[in-house]
């Protein structure tokens, strides 16, 4: 049987979060660009969207009863876990309000 992955970035929470991407560069690792969110808005203590709340606490509590729940920090981390669980073919649905908070690359 395939697996079904679902990940949700924080983001699709926060809906005004379009507007940190003028404050941050892809160069910065998501810690960085929090903190320069911080400086440039004087917080960093969001209340989510309370309609996309509802909507994923709903969706949650119908489809994911049985669910494993894994909280990770960045997308890179999905296919270490996969492999990690030995999870070599799966159906993945990301759930995402925009472009991230910040992709974070080595290369």
């Amino acid at each position: 049987m395939q697996k079904k992955v679902l990940s949700i970035d924080i983001d699709f929470l926060f809906a005004d979060s379009y507007m940190f991407n003028p404050h941050i560069q892809d160069e910065l690792s998501p810690e960085k660009s929090w903190k320069a969110i911080e400086l440039f808005t004087g917080t960093v203590d969001y209340k989510p969207c309370e309609a996309s709340l509802e909507w994923l606490t709903e969706l949650l509590a119908k489809t994911c009863k049985k669910a494993t729940v894994e909280i990770i920090k960045d997308h890179e981390e999905i296919l270490p876990l996969l492999r990690e669980k030995e999870i070599h073919k799966c159906q993945m649905v990301n759930i995402d309000y925009h472009h991230d908070i910040n992709y974070f690359n080595d290369n």
